[in-house]
């Protein structure tokens, strides 16, 4: 599959658009009607833009924009409450982490070589939490903060100043 997302843009009530590792290019924004939807997936695609266009879709369920040429604050998917899975590795994102503190229904993390900055603290209270990809990140921190995060089965930490096992 190819072409340009506007080609996409009739679609505004679909609630999954699957198009991680194709050919699709374009900016996030030719998205931004498809407030019905409730998983996106353009991992490894060269779909760019602002994340802010995420604050459009408050359904999302699983966000994937791994590898992707998107930017923007990791703020910019605070206001996501129903997200579980948050795949944004790769991305030139800055912020810090305790933006998404009040994500309590996240099970998967990925922000691995993203700009993110602050305390692994910040991620205690979400308790359904069972991956977390934070290499090559600024998050520092000890571990043993997480200790409450019993479903916890993965936790990547390489290239950080997160200390502990």
């Amino acid at each position: 599959i190819e072409g340009d997302l506007s080609s996409l843009e009739d679609l505004s009530g679909i609630e999954e658009l699957h198009l991680d590792g194709t050919a699709v290019s374009g900016d996030l924004a030719e998205l931004e009607d498809m407030v019905e939807l409730k998983q996106l997936d353009l991992s490894s695609t060269s779909v760019s833009g602002d994340l802010a266009v995420v604050r459009n879709f408050p359904q999302l369920l699983e966000l994937d924009l791994d590898n992707t040429n998107v930017i923007g604050h990791l703020a910019d998917v605070e206001g996501l409450d129903e997200v579980n899975d948050l795949e944004l590795s790769g991305l030139r994102i800055a912020g810090d982490l305790s933006a998404i503190s009040g994500l309590t229904e996240l099970v998967t993390l990925h922000l691995k070589g993203t700009e993110v900055t602050g305390e692994l603290s910040a991620l205690a209270g979400l308790v359904k939490l069972q991956e977390v990809d934070l290499d090559s990140t600024a998050i520092t921190g000890d571990v043993s903060i997480l200790n409450r995060l019993r479903k916890l089965d993965r936790l990547s930490k390489l290239d950080t100043q997160i200390t502990g096992e």
